[in-house]
């Protein structure tokens, strides 16, 4: 018999997480699953463990290259060209819509802008600085840490910023009818408070216990400081969010994340 366990009176089975996590991993990377998917709102509360599979996924091409040779620059052009591969781009592409759709002079014209499908100046330039600032960060940490110590801060790096995402959704109003934003009234906020629990008890194990209490609780600033930036310039700029808003979110809270983790490492 499946075992359950309650989080405020949430029944929720061990198989159905199983399910809801394969949903979620299907949504937000390229990997076939031969299933059929739940509802994203339903299943979002998963994120930490698609982050999770995300950055083993990333850490393994680079143990194996690491076996015949050590460079920092090809490991670090590996994590990011793998990233952009397993999610398809996907929060590139938020990052993009965001960044030409903040530029328009109303809130009108903010909306038309990341309804189109194309990328503009600033969405361009948002890509291009967004892979060149994590290129340059994760070789710093390659540069200065063991591959083991990197790859467990890429792990959790993967997990923490895919939190931001889930707040983001929790905590803003949808301002499209269409589209990853519009579910998050349907979010069920107690599974929201499961997902922050995995989070933290992932990340803290990994980051705790391998490297220090100190990148942790700088990591755990750099997700709070990243969460309260996008609410307050998506609330500023078009009064909700969107799942391109979501996008957004989680390359900043990566930057950030690799940023200030460089800083105290």
């Amino acid at each position: 018999m499946l075992k359950h366990f309650k989080l405020k009176g949430l029944n929720i089975i061990y198989k159905d997480i199983i399910l809801d996590f394969l949903s979620c991993l299907i949504f937000f990377t390229i990997i076939p699953l031969k299933i059929k998917p739940k509802k994203l709102a339903d299943t979002i509360y998963t994120l930490p463990l698609v982050g999770l599979i995300i950055g083993i996924l990333l850490s393994i091409p680079v143990l194996l290259i690491s076996l015949f040779t050590q460079s920092e620059i090809l490991n670090s052009l590996l994590i990011i060209i793998l990233s952009c591969i397993i999610t398809g781009c996907l929060h590139e592409d938020g990052l993009a819509d965001c960044s030409d759709a903040f530029g328009g002079n109303t809130h009108k014209r903010r909306l038309e802008i990341m309804n189109d499908s194309t990328i503009g100046t600033y969405g361009a330039i948002a890509i291009v600085f967004s892979i060149l600032t994590r290129f340059v960060l994760i070789f710093e940490l390659f540069s200065s840490q063991s591959i083991i110590n990197v790859l467990l801060i890429i792990i959790s790096v993967m997990i923490l910023s895919r939190i931001s995402m889930i707040y983001i959704l929790s905590t803003l109003p949808p301002i499209k009818k269409t589209g990853l934003g519009k579910d998050a009234k349907q979010i069920d906020e107690n599974k929201v408070s499961l997902s922050y629990i995995m989070a933290m008890m992932i990340t803290s194990f990994i980051l705790v216990i391998f490297i220090n209490i100190k990148v942790f609780i700088i990591a755990f600033f750099a997700l709070i400081l990243s969460c309260l930036l996008v609410s307050y310039i998506s609330w500023k700029k078009i009064k909700g969010q969107t799942g391109d808003v979501c996008g957004a979110t989680q390359q900043l809270s990566e930057i950030l994340l690799y940023f200030f983790i460089c800083l105290v490492i």
